[in-house]
């Protein structure tokens, strides 16, 4: 049965749904509001007879879950079947039957968890994103040519040649063929994305461990380092591609020398 069709059943005003998982089972604690199911919490229980509350990893109790069976379709990606949106205090989840969905889980949790600590999304705007886009907003910057930039006394090899880069102008977006961008702004920008995904799967990874420490297998078909490491990976490698294809080969902070 598709998991958006296993059927929702009602406990003291709360809507729960189980899924099955191997031989554990994963419930799901909805709330109604405003006519959206809204999860407050997802729950595994295992067939040992241990229970795991994924809210527990939230440290701003704030954070909800919300069922989105068109994520992975929208966004085009496995891991996609997961996102976490800062603005709404929501942790998006698609499927929670595969190989991978709790993982994936704690990985979002991890985001949020970056936010509480004022080292997620606002911090990467803040410090990485806001310089750029002020940089690339600018009408002058937007003309700048290899003759500008040699005309400044500067050497063309500080920056970069951003193909169909996307630039706003109020509410009309422009695809403009080649717009120079200094390399600092765009490394700055490259490393402290790389940071945020790598710390947010780092945590979801401690904690896979600590509750293996206590006698609770979170994947039961990711047990070995390789078949982790080739789930987080791919991630990783996805974001740094985009970076490697619209800027720099230079750009592999996700990857580069670093294992878990």
């Amino acid at each position: 049965m598709p998991f958006e069709n296993i059927p929702y059943y009602e406990i003291e005003n709360t809507y729960k749904r189980e899924t099955k998982r191997g031989e554990d089972l994963v419930i799901e604690a909805i709330d109604i509001d405003e006519g959206k199911r809204i999860t407050n919490d997802i729950i595994l229980k295992t067939k040992s007879g241990k229970s795991v509350s994924f809210a527990g990893f939230l440290k701003d109790k704030v954070w909800k879950f919300q069922y989105d069976p068109a994520a992975p379709r929208v966004l085009k990606s496995r891991l996609a079947k997961f996102c976490c949106f800062p603005q709404h205090k929501l942790i998006f989840y698609s499927t929670l039957d595969q190989d991978g969905a709790l993982l994936g889980l704690l990985h979002e949790i991890g985001h949020a968890n970056l936010e509480k600590e004022n080292k997620g999304s606002k911090y990467l705007e803040k410090q990485g994103f806001n310089p750029l886009y002020e940089y690339i907003q600018s009408p002058e910057n937007q003309e700048l040519t290899e003759d500008d930039i040699h005309g400044r006394g500067e050497n063309p090899r500080d920056y970069i040649a951003a193909p169909y880069l996307m630039v706003v102008g109020g509410e009309n977006l422009q695809f403009r063929h080649k717009m120079f961008i200094p390399k600092d702004l765009l490394i700055k920008y490259g490393k402290l994305h790389a940071e945020n995904e790598r710390k947010s799967w780092a945590f979801a990874l401690n904690t896979l461990r600590k509750l293996k420490q206590k006698g609770i297998i979170l994947e039961e078909n990711l047990k070995d380092l390789k078949s982790l490491e080739k789930l987080i990976y791919g991630g990783l490698i996805s974001y740094e591609k985009n970076y490697k294809d619209a800027y720099s080969p230079e750009m592999n902070y996700f990857t580069k020398g670093k294992k878990f």
